[in-house]
């Protein structure tokens, strides 16, 4: 972040571009290993001379990283683009171009490189688009297909988790009751935020779902605790108004023998 933050201190705007060279392999297998080297280092070369703001950094798999000023730069990737066409003399390879406009409260510059990355995605192999811009849209479109295709599996497998949140007594200050609250331990995204899923859950409807899981797994807690012998408080579940339109909704939802993976938020007292 030390470039983006230089760029910022002289009030430009960053971007972030991530350079790909399409045919990589192929032009390699038609001319040689050390052609393909060769056309490396001269792309090298073009890079470091035409970017004048900024820095270029050689990532892996025949990749560029770069940060530079937002300024003019539609004209400086076209600039690139027809020079390497000159310098490879070859269709067999291109170059793609993928462009992240950062913003003043982007700080994680994994984050940065990733949205510049799934706009390089977008390119795919259509060789007639060599520049693709990040489009936000096209992340939640991703991110919602993610949670949709996994939330059958994050139930049966019990990613799903239920947190309880202590309510506490306005008169001593002691947990008077818990909260649950629905938490999503990703094994891909790590632990996942309600405002991140639970939007997804309800837009097509899932909530009821969701609901009566939730349900099974303050009641299966509940159970673990008398066994243990430990204090009982209550705990409220959130339960949306479509659950209520479901018929026989307590006979339905008997679900025994699946296993608890609850979490207390803090020790009781």
């Amino acid at each position: 972040m030390e470039e983006v933050a230089k760029l910022r201190l002289a009030k430009k705007q960053p971007v972030c571009m991530t350079l790909n060279i399409a045919g990589m392999r192929v032009y390699s297998n038609l001319y040689g290993l050390k052609k393909g080297d060769q056309l490396l280092r001269e792309l090298s070369e073009l890079l470091v001379s035409e970017i004048k703001e900024g820095h270029v950094y050689y990532n892996k798999d025949d990749r560029f990283l770069i940060l530079t000023v937002a300024e003019g730069i539609d004209e400086k990737i076209k600039e690139i683009h027809e020079k390497f066409v000159n310098l490879a003399k070859n269709k067999a390879v291109d170059l793609q171009f993928s462009l992240y406009q950062i913003l003043d409260d982007d700080q994680n510059i994994m984050m940065i490189t990733q949205r510049a990355n799934q706009a390089m995605k977008e390119i795919g192999l259509d060789r007639r688009v060599y520049v693709k811009k990040y489009d936000p849209a096209v992340e939640e479109d991703l991110e919602e297909s993610y949670f949709l295709n996994n939330f059958s599996r994050a139930m049966t497998e019990g990613c799903l988790t239920a947190y309880f949140q202590p309510i506490c007594s306005a008169k001593d200050g002691k947990t008077a009751s818990y909260e649950s609250l629905a938490r999503w331990q990703d094994p891909e995204k790590g632990l996942v935020s309600p405002a991140a899923f639970i939007p997804v859950i309800e837009k097509h409807y899932l909530t009821y779902y969701l609901d009566m899981y939730m349900l099974w797994e303050v009641v299966a807690k509940l159970r673990q605790w008398k066994e243990r012998g430990l204090d009982l408080k209550p705990v409220s579940v959130n339960l949306a108004h479509e659950d209520f339109e479901m018929p026989n909704l307590v006979k339905k939802n008997q679900r025994p023998g699946y296993r608890s993976r609850s979490l207390l938020v803090f020790d009781q007292d």
